[in-house]
Order: C-alpha cells, then sequence, then structure tokens
C-alpha cells in the first residue's frame, strides 16, 4: 500500500510518519526526482509513504497534469491500494481536481469542525468533479460528550471501554 501525500500546502504524513518530507510528490512532478527516491518504507508492514516534497508556487496546476495522471496509472501497477491525503475539499480546489482522477473518494470529516451544510456542500463540489464517492468518516468524535453518535445498540456493551481504555 502507497499513501501519497497530495497536500502540499499544508502537509503532513512525513511528520506522523517520521520520514523526510524531500524529495516527494511535488519534486517527481516537475522532474527534480524520480518515483524510487520520492518513495519511503515507514515503520509499518506493508506501508510505504511519498511525502508531498517542498511546497510549489502552483499545486493544483501540478495535480491536474498529465504527469500525475501519469503517475497514478504507474503507481496503481506497483501497489494493491495507492491512497491520495487531499487537502480539505472546500478550503482549495486540489481535493476536486484528483478525485476523478481515483477509483473512489472517502470523505473524512471532522466532528465538530465542520457542519453539515458545509460537508453537504463538499460532498456536491466532489460529485460536480465526476468523483465516486465511495463512502464518509466522521472522526475526532467525543463519544462520552456527544454519545448520539454511538448507536444505543452497541453502547450497553462498550460504554466503559473508551473510560477504561484511558485509565489504562
Amino acid at each position: 500500500m502507497l499513501l501519497i501525500d497530495a497536500d502540499m500546502r499544508k502537509p503532513r504524513q512525513h511528520e506522523l510518519l517520521n520520514v523526510k518530507q524531500s524529495p516527494g510528490l511535488s519534486n517527481l512532478l516537475v522532474g527534480d526526482a524520480k518515483a524510487n527516491d520520492a518513495m519511503r518504507r515507514t515503520p509499518l508492514k506493508h506501508l510505504w509513504v511519498m511525502p508531498s516534497g517542498p511546497h510549489p508556487p502552483n499545486p493544483a496546476e501540478l495535480l491536474g497534469s498529465a504527469r500525475f495522471r501519469s503517475l497514478l496509472s504507474t503507481l496503481g501497477e506497483h501497489f494493491d491500494w495507492v491512497i491520495l491525503d487531499s487537502p480539505p475539499v472546500m478550503a482549495v480546489t486540489d481535493a476536486a481536481v484528483i478525485a476523478h482522477l481515483t477509483t473512489g473518494v472517502v470523505y473524512v470529516v471532522g466532528s465538530e469542525q465542520v457542519n453539515r451544510h458545509v460537508a453537504r456542500n463538499a460532498v456536491e463540489q466532489l460529485r460536480a468533479s465526476k468523483a465516486t464517492i465511495l463512502g464518509a468518516v466522521l472522526n475526532r468524535v467525543d463519544v462520552q460528550k456527544n454519545p448520539y453518535y454511538y448507536s444505543h445498540y452497541y453502547k450497553h456493551e462498550y460504554a466503559g471501554y473508551y473510560s477504561s481504555e484511558k485509565s489504562a
């Protein structure tokens, strides 16, 4: 599996996975690096990462390029899964630019960070870019504060799960 940090404006994957940011995707797309130089093994078994590289002046243009389309096609021949981490949909056009190049999009939204109207508009923007939406993930949910996010079918069985995990 390959994780590509396609958020060239505020990249984070290199920090999270403790790898060098450069060379990375932006270097590859402008012709300053080869794919082998831009990919890194991670401590996680079977996971490779391609960090974003240095901040380019034109991320959306690079992500919309024929070179990026060709790169995705080539990488798809070598990895079972290629996952693209993009910037937020509504913040910049980058996510919509690359969404239609993928097999599918999983929309990730942070609890209490995005209201439902913004989330709905983001999904519509993805649909307008001809993206195939596979599903959504709601993360950063505080199940103690917002128990309605957590199904009543499971609440009884797992009621102490998170609280006992914190105290361990």
